[in-house]
């Protein structure tokens, strides 16, 4: 995977509200604290970012790994704009849909 910088959260963050704006959805409020526990909890150099072309219907997704187990953080059209954090076969282990607090949040990313 890749780099662990600041400029890679930057880009996912822009293409995930680019990609919202686009397509009329709500930018999640629940973002900053999914972003949290990801940088918490990331296996150090496992950050890489996929962001498709403006028009593309894939998700925005920032992939890592986490106690070695592989995971992407997709931003979708799912139920009107959410986060979605799916496993290395693609399957959604949880979604975060709007405005979760950090405990819950936390409670999620401690059952992975």
């Amino acid at each position: 995977m890749g780099d662990d910088s600041v400029e890679l959260f930057r880009g996912y963050l822009e293409a995930v509200v680019r990609w919202a704006e686009h397509h009329m959805l709500p930018f999640p409020e629940v973002a900053g604290h999914v972003l949290v526990e990801v940088i918490l909890r990331h296996d150090r150099g496992s950050l890489a970012a996929r962001i498709p072309p403006p028009a593309s219907e894939l998700p925005v997704e920032l992939r890592c790994t986490i106690g070695g187990n592989v995971y992407a953080l997709a931003y979708t059209h799912a139920d009107g704009g959410r986060f979605e954090l799916r496993d290395g076969g693609g399957d959604v282990v949880v979604s975060f849909r709007g405005s979760e607090t950090l405990a819950w949040v936390n409670a999620a990313f401690n059952k992975l």
